[in-house]
């Protein structure tokens, strides 16, 4: 079985929203619909997912064309995305991947990004176009051709078109290898050019590294002598130094004693004079309180004698609003009368007003009374008079009727007898009639019965299927709904594992230089070993202790791993070449684990003790040297109190980390704070393998619910089979009741009227017998009532032109009585506002006595108010005086008191002055003993600043320190042999000034650059020998396309011109290399000629014989490399009929060799169709895509 397109779906892919799957078998596929409903979009769709990323080969101006962009009922999508799904089971063209169905993906974004998948496995869009290259099927093959394209094949330059003819000869993909060898060519030849020119510079450093190299070591032998003899001096030098500091630190404790007793004896003068200076400022402040009291007394003997004074005005101030309030009452009262005089006079008026109102609205009430009842006379009048003219009516059609009655009387007697005979006849006429409708009738009604008795099987049939088919629908929906929900898990879970993969795979999360060194590695720059990779890489952490271990290592985590020092090396080496930051190694030639302590010993008793940090993740045990470099001093707790408790009482000599990443640093420190659960490296790793789990439980659980879908989707499908036929056996029953009803009530109606017939024909000709004697005398009585009713007509109208006058006059009352009714209203209306006005005069008056009340009790409150602060006024005086005498006495006491304590304060300031001349000369003392110490403590410093002077000198030069210089054991020095030894030091200076600049660092660039030179050189060579190699790969691919092709180009040619033949009925066609001694780049012309033609250009064709010679052309390239499957819009458009019936023969002819998916216009077309599609759009911008098997087409015809 060949390789062929199984289906393709659309999810938000142009005019197709919805997820929109179009299922393919083998054979031809057809697609219709009316223009603009979507069809081309389906062609566009696969090209696009086969790698095309020309916006304008799929009908775009960009790329974002190709999302959904909205309708009137939908919103813009965020995404378009494709999928294209393959059989590749056994076959010649089986694709050259392990899968037997492939699925090939692509998704895009309105941000501009890409994804690319086969079979849910991310991928690149290169991936995808080697995948397909050489099948006829990628974005170059010639398996879809877009709508007006067919003929772009012959009006192409013949350059452009060997894309199509090396697809079709299979070289596609050597081409691309001999394009990418050629790359790897050209990019040997830079590197070979760049490590000449490198290797070149290299060789002219290293002769003269070399001798700047053995400079640096002699000089570094003198050096050395240097050293030991300054060394050596040092020494000695600084063994008198030590002790004449040793003399000068006793001189300096001597005289700090002397200086000692006399700031003891200043100190005991000082607490004597502090002693007399509390008693003279005690004394003082004595004085100064007496001073402040007496000054107080004043202040407040001054400020009674204002009060009082303030006080006796306040009296006369209210005595005089005292006077003011009995005048406002004397006021108020005369304002009352006058105010109440003026209430009594509106009360009077409003009585009237009223009485006036009372007596208009009963007058009104009496006009429209009147007026109601002359409108009811003229009604009453109204209705007497359309009765009698009704009555006259009558009267004047009776007359009418008797006349015609009278007329027909005349007229029957001349025609009875004729009338009885005929009537007989028809009789017995009727009677056969009515005994064939009756026969009818018994049939029909049986027959109804029969349809009824059926139509009410089917009725509960039909509600049996109903209620299957909605069982059977809720439980697919169930289903289905719980199969979106498990597949968003699904896509969510493996959209996020694929995103952390990448991130895993491209060092996400990691320092520049990290990547950086990954990277150098896997092109094969770092040499001399193997690198491990990061220690995140190389460990695998339970979850649970996750959190832990990602913070006990920190900064660790991102530190490489690598087989020795000289991997470690040539890795620094090439950061440092390309500036490319630092990182951190681990040679596991060099790591040194950590031995446990004893604190981490007696750790292990504590409660919520874990374990070592490195003994809880696995790893490979050729780490474990450096895992335990690392971890092997940090212990794991679960909290952070019980990490706490044991490292206080190990007295922090331990690193411990919590489960939850607090670290208890070894001295005490703490750090620690919120931890992002899904931000680490190690929690990254952790949260892949447990998506990983979600995702293969999710695609457990959809199989098992797709499964479940399909059996409810089956049971549905029979349920709606089956109440489908119900339905349509139901209506074809009814349609036989309602036939057969309106046969049943035909024949009755016919009955019916057969029987009314004859019931009239007997009742005329038996009145017709009784009657023909009497009708002379109805004939007078009916003359006689027409002059009778005559008579009436003439009364009524007399009666209705006298109730007509009654009628007018009722209604000239009637409008004399609105009249005066109006006037009445607005004399109501007059009345009420002069009552409203009244009223509101009235209220006016009430608040102003209101006020003159509260005035008059404000004014009475006033009183009472005032006269009660006058008597407590006057008694607040008298006891002011008495007050003010009471301190006038205290006063006198005062001032007494303050001049005793004066002469106090006196006597104290003259002992005090004594005791300061005693501290004044003991100061003097001081000073000379100060000075003697400050002597003898710079004569300290100075020797302690040369012995500093001399040690910073040769830490300086030699970076040693005494004990240092101790530990070199060089022999002491004699006294004898200072001098020499000094003299040994200036000559070594002396030689090395002779020998100039000397570069140290030569020695070990020299080294290096040595090191580099031999490298390089090995470079070039292995590059060398790859050039060779790929131009030897290069040829051999040219040689193996050029066979191939013009094998190819043959067969192609002569397929052509036999499918030319078959399709144009005769006539000539070739294809002709435009330069045959170079195959692989030459053009391709094609010649064509149609039956009886001679054509010199092919712009001289039609356009339909241009694109049949494409068709041609193009069944000629089939028939040499199949291509599984063609997608063809609107080829044959240009075709007439006949000719698009020769392409459909031809479609089946190829189709079993060849899928053919078909877009068309064409009815030819359409028949060469195994299965047909239809694409409609039910709603503006929104196409929708309907299957119908053109089997079961043919078989329900």
């Amino acid at each position: 079985m060949r390789v062929y397109l199984k289906s393709l779906e659309l999810h938000g892919f142009k005019s197709f929203p919805n997820k929109t799957v179009l299922n393919f078998e083998p054979g031809a596929t057809v697609v219709i619909g009316p223009n603009g409903s979507g069809k081309s979009n389906i062609s566009d769709a696969m090209r696009w997912v086969l790698g095309e990323i020309s916006s304008k080969n799929i009908r775009g101006a960009k790329m974002e064309d190709v999302i959904f962009g909205g309708a009137d009922t939908r919103k813009p999508m965020s995404f378009a995305e494709v999928s294209v799904t393959f059989d590749n089971r056994t076959g010649e063209h089986r694709m050259d991947v392990p899968y037997d169905e492939i699925t090939v993906t692509r998704r895009y974004f309105r941000s501009g990004e890409s994804e690319y998948f086969i079979n849910r496995k991310a991928v690149r869009l290169k991936d995808i176009h080697e995948l397909f290259m050489n099948t006829g099927i990628g974005r170059e093959g010639y398996s879809v051709i877009g709508q007006g394209k067919i003929a772009e094949i012959l009006s192409r330059k013949s350059e452009d078109r060997r894309n199509v003819f090396e697809e079709a000869a299979g070289i596609a993909k050597y081409r691309y290898k001999k394009h990418e060898a050629e790359k790897k060519l050209s990019a040997t030849d830079e590197n070979l050019v760049r490590l000449t020119d490198i290797a070149g510079e290299l060789g002219s450093r290293v002769g003269p590294l070399e001798k700047e190299s053995q400079k640096a070591k002699k000089y570094l032998d003198i050096y050395e002598g240097k050293k030991r003899a300054d060394v050596s001096l040092w020494i000695y030098d600084s063994g008198i130094l030590q002790g004449k500091i040793a003399e000068a630190e006793k001189a300096v404790s001597l005289s700090a004693h002397e200086l000692e007793v006399a700031e003891d004896s200043l100190r005991s003068l000082e607490t004597q004079s502090d002693k007399l200076f509390e008693e003279s400022q005690r004394s003082k402040m004595v004085s100064e309180k007496l001073l402040t009291e007496m000054s107080t007394l004043k202040e407040r003997i001054h400020e009674a004698d204002s009060a009082y004074k303030v006080s006796e005005n306040e009296i006369a101030h209210k005595t005089e609003l005292l006077t003011q309030s009995n005048a406002a009452i004397e006021t108020a009262a005369a304002s009352t009368d006058a105010v109440q005089r003026e209430f009594a006079e509106v009360e009077t008026q409003t009585a009237a007003a009223k009485e006036n109102l009372a007596a208009a609205e009963t007058e009104k009430n009496t006009l429209f009374e009147r007026q109601a009842a002359c409108g009811m006379r003229a009604d009453a009048l109204e209705r007497e008079l359309d009765a009698k003219q009704v009555e006259i009516q009558k009267l004047h059609d009776a007359s009418v009727d008797i006349k015609v009655r009278v007329s027909v009387l005349e007229s029957t007697i001349s025609t009875d007898s004729l009338a009885g005979e005929q009537a007989r006849a028809e009789i017995t006429a009727y009677e056969e009639e009515a005994k064939r409708f009756s026969a009818e009738i018994e049939q029909t009604t049986a027959g109804i019965d029969a349809y009824k008795e059926n139509a009410a099987k089917t009725d509960a049939m039909l509600a049996t299927l109903a209620a299957a088919c909605d069982a059977a629908r809720g439980k697919k929906e169930d289903l289905q709904a719980q199969a979106a929900e498990e597949k968003l898990r699904l896509d969510g879970s493996t959209h996020r594992a694929d995103a952390l993969r990448r991130m895993e795979e491209l060092f996400e999360g990691y320092s520049g230089s990290v990547r950086f060194v990954m990277q150098a590695y896997d092109e094969g720059r770092i040499r001399g070993g193997t690198v491990y990779g990061p220690i995140s890489k190389l460990i695998s952490v339970p979850e649970k202790y996750v959190t832990a271990i990602e913070t006990a290592l920190g900064a660790n985590i991102q530190n490489i791993a690598v087989e020795n020092e000289d991997v470690a090396k040539s890795a620094i080496r090439v950061l440092k070449d390309a500036h490319a930051g630092r990182a951190t190694f681990y040679p596991l030639t060099s790591a040194t684990a950590q031995d446990e302590t004893e604190e981490m010993i007696r750790a292990r008793k504590y409660a919520g003790y874990i374990g070592r940090a490195d003994l809880l993740f696995d790893y490979d045990k050729k780490f474990a040297e450096v895992m335990r470099s690392i971890l092997g001093r940090t212990l794991i707790f679960d909290t952070l109190d019980n990490a706490s408790k044991m490292a206080r009482e190990q007295k922090y000599h331990v690193k411990v980390v919590t489960l939850d990443g607090q670290i208890i640093n070894a001295g005490g420190s703490y750090t620690g704070g919120s931890v992002r659960r899904d931000s680490g490296i190690l929690t990254r790793s952790a949260e892949i393998r447990s998506l990983d789990k979600a995702a293969a439980a999710s695609e457990k659980a959809l199989a098992a619910l797709e499964k479940q879908i399909a059996e409810a989707q089956k049971e549905e499908q029979d349920a709606q089979t089956r109440h489908a036929g119900a339905v349509q056996q139901k209506e074809i029953v009814m349609t036989l009741i309602a036939s057969e009803n309106a046969h049943l009530e035909a024949l009755r109606a016919k009955l019916e009227t057969n029987t009314g017939l004859r019931e009239k024909l007997n009742a005329d000709v038996e009145r017709l017998r009784d009657q023909h004697s009497g009708f002379e005398s109805e004939i007078a009585a009916l003359k006689a009532e027409e002059a009778a009713n005559g008579q009436k007509i003439e009364a009524l109208r007399a009666y209705r032109a006298g109730k007509d006058e009654e009628r007018n006059d009722a209604i000239d009352e009637g409008r004399e009585l609105e009249r005066r009714v109006a006037q009445t209203d607005v004399r109501v209306a007059e009345i009420r506002k002069d009552i409203e006005a009244l009223d509101a005069r009235r209220a006016a008056l009430g608040a102003r006595m209101r006020e003159i009340a509260e005035t008059v009790a404000a004014a009475q409150g006033a009183i009472s108010r005032l006269t009660g602060e006058i008597g407590a006024l006057r008694r607040a005086g008298e006891e002011n005086r008495e007050e003010t005498a009471k301190m006038m006495a205290r006063l006198e006491i005062v001032t007494s008191e303050r001049g005793d304590a004066e002469i106090g304060t006196a006597e104290y300031e003259q002992k005090l002055q004594e005791v300061r001349l005693k501290t004044r000369e003991r100061n003097n003392q001081k000073e000379l003993i100060l000075a003697a110490h400050n002597k003898n403590e710079i004569r300290l410093r100075s020797l302690c600043a040369e012995a500093d002077k001399q040690s910073e000198r040769m830490n300086e030069e030699y970076e040693l320190t005494f004990a240092a210089a101790l530990a070199l054991g060089y022999p002491p020095l004699a006294e004898s042999e200072y001098s020499a030894c000094r003299a040994a030091a200036a000559e070594y200076r002396r030689q090395m000034k002779s020998i100039g600049p000397v570069n140290l660092g030569s020695i070990e660039e020299y080294k290096q650059v040595r090191e580099r030179y031999d490298e390089m050189s090995a470079q070039i060579a292995d590059l060398t020998k790859s050039k060779a190699e790929l131009t030897t790969v290069i040829n051999r691919l040219e040689n193996e396309m050029r066979g191939q092709f013009v094998d190819a180009f043959n067969r192609i040619n002569d397929n052509f011109a036999k499918v030319f033949v078959e399709l144009f009925g005769g006539g000539t066609a070739e294809l002709v290399l435009t330069e045959p001694e170079d195959v692989l780049n030459s053009g391709i012309e094609i010649k064509a000629a149609p039956p009886g033609k001679i054509i010199k250009s092919l712009t001289l064709l039609s356009g339909g014989e241009q694109a049949f010679v494409a068709i041609a052309l193009f069944f000629a390239i089939l028939k040499v490399n199949p291509s599984p499957f063609c997608i063809l819009d609107e080829i044959e458009a240009a075709l007439d009929e006949v000719n698009v019936s020769r392409f459909a023969d031809y479609v089946k002819h190829m189709s079993d060799e060849t899928q053919f998916v078909l877009i068309t216009h064409r009815r030819g077309t359409m028949e060469a169709a195994d299965r047909i599609y239809g694409v409609t759009m039910p709603e503006r911008g929104i196409s929708k895509v309907l299957a119908l098997n053109v089997k079961d087409i043919e078989l329900n015809v």
